[in-house]
């Protein structure tokens, strides 16, 4: 692991498909392929990449989802799929990719940020079940 980690917004010739299929390992094909129909369609929101030595090792999608309030549906945002390559796992990419998520969506003005994922990893990053 050497040089800076730069996280920024993904960007349109990114291929962020080998990044989440070595992440999701045995599920990496059906995780990649459902974020790749995300990004092709209007639940897409933002999507960030990290990299190192100009190279991909980090990547979190931000889509949009529906909460059915009592009173009306209420627009939020979904963050998946984290993905981190499993050499990088472990030096606080995935921690610093969330924290850059979280920031998008609270720019954004959107009034929640969903996620799922394991309530272990995410809980000591601030969410709650």
């Amino acid at each position: 692991m050497t040089g800076d980690l730069v996280i920024r917004s993904a960007r349109p010739g990114d291929d962020v498909g080998p990044v989440i299929r070595e992440a999701f390992a045995d599920e990496g094909e059906q995780v990649s392929a459902l974020w790749a129909e995300v990004e092709q369609s209007d639940a897409w929101r933002a999507g960030l990449v990290t990299e190192r030595d100009g190279v991909v090792v980090g990547h979190v999608g931000l889509s949009h989802a529906w909460v059915d309030a009592r009173r009306e549906l209420v627009d939020v945002w979904l963050l998946s799929p984290l993905s981190v390559v499993p050499q990088q796992q472990g030096a606080g990419i995935g921690t610093r990719l969330v924290a850059a998520a979280v920031e998008t969506a609270r720019a954004s003005g959107t009034p929640l940020l969903f996620l799922e994922g394991d309530r272990w990893y995410y809980g000591r990053r601030g969410f709650e079940r």
